[in-house]
């Protein structure tokens, strides 16, 4: 199997693409906690750290040339207007810039803030901040909030049916400002439909790591567990011999598949390649993140199709090429069934400034 590469002179490289990249947007509020701010950054810094000092060391990476996933996490502070906002210790922090559709992000966080200054957002805020989540949640981004920055997601309908982990004192209030929501007073953190809460500041780290899980190689994501959340590795023979495999063959199969999502490839191949038996390789998919090798795959070209979408003026045949489709209609039912809508209607809801302004 070989390495396809993107052709010279199109619109955007396979570098710019790539899976491992999350660009990550935390909502900057009025009164919010510097410490939620801070857990997340350090946890972000960490893990970029862990990238470098885990892959440098793999021999492997190098044998299969698969480049170094450099700064892979981008975080930026927004607020609203774009202006400096008074955390509750009264610190100003700035910001990068302003909620704007014009820019897509893959993690949208909103960190926690004393209740009574959450349920106190005026509802021209809260309708604007609602506007810029539902945005970016359609688009596929992870919103996650924690403590009292779950009254903004839940104001803007993302929560609609859902349960929201919140503090057991504030679960009646909750549940009267937010009827279509569940409060979750026992558990500490909920996630579904792509949204998180976590009701305590604890809670909040355990969140972040399971988010920030899926833009990261397995071995990369156990290590960072290992160091936030003391997760332990196994300790006996047998316990070592079902989870040390597992994890380098998933993370093997991950980083190939990242590099070659635009691929054709058998099964067969992939299992040759990372050692093991087609068996034993879709058994670790299946038991490590619930798929098979296929559908993985699928996940990352409809994911790099979204990105052409987004930032490119590219034509939606032209995309199907770019992400391994000869047929361009077999690629848009492929794209429908797995965002709920077709590339065209995507393109008009999520293109970002960059691709309106290259399509001129």
């Amino acid at each position: 199997m070989k390495n396809a590469r993107a052709a010279p002179g199109d619109d955007a490289s396979i570098e710019e693409i790539r899976p491992g990249m999350a660009r990550i947007a935390i909502l900057v509020l009025e009164g919010c906690l510097i410490s939620s701010i801070a857990v997340l950054k350090d946890i972000v810094t960490l893990l970029r750290n862990l990238v470098d000092e885990r892959l440098a060391h793999e021999s492997w990476v190098i044998e299969m040339d698969i480049p170094r996933l450099r700064d892979p996490m981008v975080a930026r502070h927004l607020s609203l207007g774009g202006t400096s906002k008074r955390a509750f210790d009264g610190t100003m922090i700035e910001v990068d810039g302003p909620l704007s559709g014009d820019e897509s992000y893959d993690f949208i966080f909103i960190p926690s803030m004393p209740w009574d200054r959450a349920l106190a957002i005026a509802e021209s805020d809260l309708q604007r901040i609602g506007t810029f989540l539902r945005t970016q949640h359609e688009g596929g981004a992870v919103v996650a909030a924690q403590g009292g920055g779950v009254v903004p997601v839940a104001a803007s309908g993302l929560l609609d049916r859902h349960a929201a982990a919140v503090f057991w004192s504030r679960a009646v209030a909750f549940r009267e400002r937010f009827p279509a929501v569940r409060p979750e007073a026992v558990e500490t953190i909920t996630f579904q439909n792509n949204v998180g809460c976590a009701s305590t500041m604890a809670a909040g780290p355990p969140l972040i790591c399971r988010i920030l899980d899926r833009f990261m190689p397995a071995f990369v994501a156990t290590a960072l567990r290992q160091q936030v959340l003391g997760e332990d590795p196994p300790h006996t023979d047998d316990e070592m011999g079902n989870w040390e495999p597992e994890d380098l063959v998933v993370s093997r199969a991950r980083l190939w598949l990242a590099q070659n999502y635009h691929a054709q490839f058998r099964l067969a191949d992939l299992a040759a390649l990372v050692g093991v038996s087609e068996r034993s390789l879709s058994r670790h998919f299946n038991a490590t993140i619930g798929m098979t090798p296929h559908d993985y795959q699928r996940g990352l070209r409809m994911d790099a199709a979204a990105r052409l979408l987004r930032n490119t003026p590219m034509r939606v045949d032209q995309v199907a090429q770019r992400v391994g489709y000869k047929d361009s209609r077999f690629f848009a039912r492929a794209f429908r069934d797995w965002f709920g809508m077709t590339p065209k209607i995507y393109r008009v809801r999520n293109r970002t400034r960059a691709g309106r302004a290259a399509a001129k």
